[in-house]
């Protein structure tokens, strides 16, 4: 499936294109669950936000407190804070991936997290590795 049917699937939607950056758009934003896609950066700062599933932005994703289960696809991502929870798995689009992680977040790969998102994006699709690339430290 391409990003374009992925959008067109999508159970939420949030436009936070904000060219002059008046407003707060993308902080804390609710409902996560499904397919929710993000046209624009999408911030969490509140340690009670929880979300789940598909979450994909175009923009930076930014997460200091909250829970999120399951994959987010995006362009760059910063995750950092104490009581912030990763269940899942961070898949950028980019060839240079822009991961920044600071403080002591709970970041964990989840297998079943991952199979969730595939049942509900595409749940007849075959599944292989299609590319692996190991980078030297």
């Amino acid at each position: 499936r391409s990003k374009g049917d992925v959008m067109a699937d999508a159970t939420h939607y949030y436009d936070n294109a904000d060219a002059d950056n008046t407003n707060d758009y993308g902080n804390n934003q609710t409902p996560v669950s499904g397919i929710t896609w993000v046209n624009g950066d999408f911030k969490v700062t509140n340690n009670a936000w929880v979300g789940n599933g598909l979450l994909v932005v175009n923009g930076q994703f930014e997460m200091q407190g909250g829970n999120f289960t399951g994959i987010t696809w995006t362009t760059s991502a910063r995750i950092s804070g104490n009581n912030t929870v990763f269940d899942g798995a961070l898949f950028s689009e980019t060839e240079t991936v822009v991961l920044r992680i600071t403080g002591d977040p709970n970041l964990n790969y989840d297998a079943a997290a991952i199979d969730s998102v595939i049942e509900i994006t595409n749940p007849n699709a075959p599944l292989g590795i299609v590319l692996w690339e190991e980078v030297p430290s």
